[in-house]
């Protein structure tokens, strides 16, 4: 019995495929269970802020805020939110609400700003150090 050679290197193009498809299958669990509701809500912010920031100075973002009774706004932190669905006016709903914690806090109300001019450089490194920084930095999260 002789074992013809195969010119075609299907074994090798099966490999690959399967290769690519267990590679997409482990980021999508790892961007699905290791990040926060709000890095998964950053995260093409922050992929934009590094591939815009070389070719575009600025440009237009909406970032999470969190306002209380006195009408005080401040970014949202991810100690404030988890994840849910928070109906804001004229647009989409956010996958996110503010925590039980952050209500008793005084917080009351999570919107998205209005899209707003911030350069991408400085906002890069702003979420960089505070909203990636335990990715990034795991030894400032323990």
């Amino acid at each position: 019995m002789c074992i013809r050679d195969s010119r075609s290197p299907i074994y090798t193009y099966g490999a690959i495929f399967l290769a690519c498809i267990s590679a997409s299958l482990f980021v999508y669990l790892r961007f699905s269970f290791a990040l926060t509701p709000l890095q998964q809500f950053y995260l093409p912010y922050y992929l934009r802020t590094e591939v815009a920031g070389v070719m575009h100075k600025t440009d237009k973002y909406q970032l999470l805020i969190v306002a209380d009774a006195r009408g005080h706004v401040h970014l949202a932190g991810d100690n404030e939110l988890q994840a849910g669905r928070t109906i804001v006016p004229g647009g989409k709903p956010l996958a996110l609400q503010l925590t039980p914690a952050a209500r008793a806090a005084g917080a009351e109300i999570l919107y998205r700003t209005a899209p707003t001019v911030y350069s991408n450089q400085p906002l890069h490194e702003y979420l960089k150090h505070d909203i990636y920084a335990c990715l990034l930095y795991t030894s400032r999260c323990v």
